[in-house]
């Protein structure tokens, strides 16, 4: 069972189910990048919400047709798509319970 455990990663990393189906890992610099953008245009402070951001953000992002969320965060601070940074917010305060945010 143990051993079943350590090769779980690179059995998902083969065969691209953990792509499809559970959540991108983000790194911490291109988190800590994401986060300080927010924070700096908007004061909100995400710093403590890395494994809630990248569970809910996963799917959306494949569905935007992002390969990682390395890819998705260059976009973001590159061409600071209103849209996208909206995308960011909206989904941490909308499934909190609140209305989200519209920007």
């Amino acid at each position: 069972m143990i051993e079943l455990n350590k090769n779980k990663d690179k059995v998902l990393e083969e065969t691209g189910v953990s792509a499809a189906f559970g959540p991108m890992s983000i790194s911490d610099a291109d988190f800590r990048r994401m986060v300080d953008f927010i924070k700096s245009s908007y004061g909100i402070d995400l710093s403590q919400k890395k494994q809630l951001i990248t569970g809910r953000l996963s799917p959306t992002i494949r569905k935007l047709g992002y390969k990682s969320f390395s890819e998705f965060v260059n976009h973001l601070l590159e061409k600071r798509d209103e849209s996208e940074v909206t995308l960011v917010i909206n989904v941490f305060h909308a499934r909190a319970g609140t209305s989200g945010l519209f920007l």
